[in-house]
Order: structure tokens, then sequence, then C-alpha cells
């Protein structure tokens, strides 16, 4: 997720919307697909290093014969009395990965080792994590392990993880996401009894998201069902959730719901017209449409305009130079032109410049020239070229000397 800098602006939506749109869309407008930023925001599918959360919860194991054998967190796996090989001393490998690896490879080892050892000796596997230094590390295979031991047993994986060292908001996020998807209500439970606020509101969201992946109409009737000031914290990862399923219904319901309420919109709006413009911008225009003018419809048209920019760079133009106020409007189109120019360059080499020339208005050009001036210079001088009149060239003034009389004899 190569990075650019187009982000729909959070700091626009404010409040507690915009805490949890922040764990839920970064960068969508950075590169990434709002599924990624689902998973990743939900705890479902990845852990902390981005394990596949089936890696730690598969249904058997191979031994070093081959042969398929159950599985399951707390030692399932191994019969009584029998040696383990060499391939499950889990202690000596992880030992191993810590002594011969470093960075992102470190990480990816430490996950995918965490993904089968939970299968095994989830508990064993907790005692190892816990003895971690405290830091990054030890938070990412934290999420590792709970990635793959919550998808079996969600409840013995809150055990170790409120004894563990390691609870914080991203861990209890995983978790809660992960169960989520199976025991939405215990999920909830779970998050709702947390005392830290911020625990407390990432692991609903997530859970609540999770929930509105399998049934968003019982998800959505959990955020209603809330007290009014956590409505729409909560409604930003259940909208963002049944948008990539059905945009329009997300969208229908987010406008019963919160009509009324033009500040508690701003966030899931915005999530929602980010989703779905990945399946249907054409629908996202419609909805934008029917939106009356003010914040609700800028932040959503802004999060459309940069989500859309790739796939359809004139809805996206067409959104972003609509908005009222001047620096969000420059920036925006600056953000959508970036983001064209990234994903789409040669269709942006196509279609800028009749899109500048469609601009009157010269401060929105100047916001594309400053990036193209950043990323392509010599293309951006070729376009100030067609685009730009020249400037008149000056003409000398008119000499104020009278003409001297015609020479005697002359003409």
């Amino acid at each position: 997720m190569a990075a650019d800098n187009s982000s729909w602006r959070l700091l626009l939506l404010g409040g507690a919307g915009a805490a949890v749109v922040s764990l839920l869309v970064f960068a969508m407008a950075r590169g990434g697909s709002a599924e990624k930023t689902a998973t990743s925001s939900t705890g479902v599918g990845t852990g902390a290093s981005g394990t596949n959360a089936t890696s730690g919860g598969a249904s058997s194991s191979t031994t070093s014969e081959g042969n398929a054998r159950p599985s399951g967190p707390g030692g399932g796996g191994v019969r009584a009395g029998e040696e383990v090989p060499h391939t499950r001393d889990f202690s000596g490998r992880a030992g191993m990965i810590l002594a011969q690896t470093e960075g992102d490879n470190r990480g990816e080892a430490i996950a995918e080792l965490l993904g089968e050892w939970a299968m095994f000796d989830a508990p064993g596997a907790g005692t190892w994590v816990s003895a971690l230094p405290a830091g990054d590390m030890r938070n990412d295979a934290a999420g590792d392990l709970l990635t793959a031991w919550a998808a079996a047993d969600p409840a013995g994986a809150s055990a170790w993880l409120a004894s563990s060292g390691s609870l914080n908001a991203e861990s209890a996020g995983v978790l809660a996401g992960v169960w989520g998807a199976k025991e939405p209500q215990k999920a909830l439970a779970w998050a709702t009894a947390l005392t830290d606020p911020a625990m407390r509101l990432t692991a609903q969201a997530a859970a609540g998201g999770a929930w509105a992946s399998v049934d968003p109409q019982a998800a959505s009737a959990w955020v209603m069902s809330l007290p009014p000031g956590e409505r729409n914290s909560a409604a930003v990862p259940v909208v963002q959730a049944w948008a990539e399923k059905d945009g329009a219904a997300a969208a229908a319901w987010l406008g019963a719901a919160f009509g009324s309420d033009p500040k508690a919109m701003q966030a899931p709006a915005a999530v929602v017209a980010m989703v779905w413009s990945g399946t249907s911008p054409a629908g996202v225009s419609r909805w934008l449409n029917t939106l009356p003018e003010g914040e609700v419809r800028d932040a959503a048209a802004t999060a459309f305009a940069v989500s859309a920019a790739a796939e359809a760079p004139s809805a996206a133009l067409l959104w972003a130079t609509s908005l009222a106020a001047p620096e969000q409007r420059y920036q925006t189109v600056a953000d959508v032109c970036e983001r064209w120019f990234d994903e789409a360059n040669e269709s942006f080499r196509e279609g800028i410049v009749p899109a500048l020339d469609s601009m009157e208005d010269p401060a929105m050009r100047k916001a594309v020239y400053a990036m193209l001036y950043e990323r392509d210079p010599g293309f951006r001088d070729q376009v100030l070229a067609l685009v730009e009149e020249p400037a008149p060239e000056e003409q000398p003034a008119p000499s104020e000397t009278p003409e001297a009389p015609p020479a005697e004899g002359g003409f």
C-alpha cells in the first residue's frame, strides 16, 4: 500500500467517527483497496503482521511423513506419549527466527510460526509472546497469535489477552473482529465490558464490522440500540462492511438512520462512498445527487472523488470541483489527479489537458501543476504550454515624434 499523499481529509469529519474512520480507511487514498482496509481494521483475515487467519485455523495438519492429522488449539494434534518432531519444536524455531532474521522477514516468519503453533499449543505460544520485550514486535506477535487462536477458541484467547501484558486497543480490535465474525453477541459483550474507552470503542467497532459482514441488518439494529452519542462511530464499520456487499442498501439505511443528524452522518457517509465506489461509481454519483448540499455531501464526495480517481476520473473531478470550501476543493482536485497519475498513468496523460481546460478557476489548475511538478516536471511543462495561453509579447510604445516632412522635390 506506492504510497501517495492523496487522502480525503479525516479532520474534516471530526468527532469520534473520524477516529474510527482512521482505523478503517487509512490509505484507501494511498493506493490500497477498501477490502484490504476493511480486513485490517476489523482484525478478520490478518493479524498484525498480515498473516491470513486461515493459517492458524486449519482443521488438520500434516506430519513430516505427510499424513493428515486433526489439530486444534491447546495440543489436539499430538497423540498422548508421542514425541514432538523437530518441526514442532516451536520454541526452538522461534529462537532461530529471532537470531537469524530481522525486519519484515522476521515479522512474516513469526506470524507463520504462531499460526501453526496456535493449532497445537496456543497457551504455549501465548507464553512465548508474553515473554517478548514490550514494543512493536510483541504487539505484532500478539495480533498474529490472536488471529489464529480466536478463530477456534475466542474465550481462551480473551483469557490469555487479559493477563498477557499485550492488551491494548489494537489487540482488542483483532480479537473482537475475529470473534465477532463467529459469535457477534459474545464478542460485543466482551468489548463492552472493557473499561478503557479507546479499547472499548475499537473492539466494538471491530466486532460490529465483522457482524455486518455476515448479517448487516442485525448489525445495523445493534447500532441503533446504542446511546445516541455512540451510534455514529459504531455505524462506520457496519456500513463499511455492508457497502462491500450492497452499497445501495447501506446508503439507504444510513439516510434513514442518520439523515436528521448531519454531523453524525458525515463519517459513515464518507465510508459508504469510498467503499461503494469500488463496485459502482455511477451508483455513488446518483446517491450523492440525492444528498442536500452541505458537509455530509462534501465529505462523501471527497471520499468518492479520491477513491474513484483511477477508474472514473471524469466523475471524480466533477465531484471534486463541486466542493464548497475552496481549500478543500483545490486539495481534492490535486489528490484526484495524483491518484489518477499513479494508478492509470496512460489514461492520465491522455485526459489531463481536456480536464484542465474545463477548470475555469486558475487556482484549481495551479494545484494540479504543483502536484505534477513533484511527480513529472517535464510533463508538467508540456501541459502548461498546451493549457495556459502565453502572455502577449510586449510591443514597443508608438513613437510620439512627428513624421518628418518629405524632402524637397520628393513625393
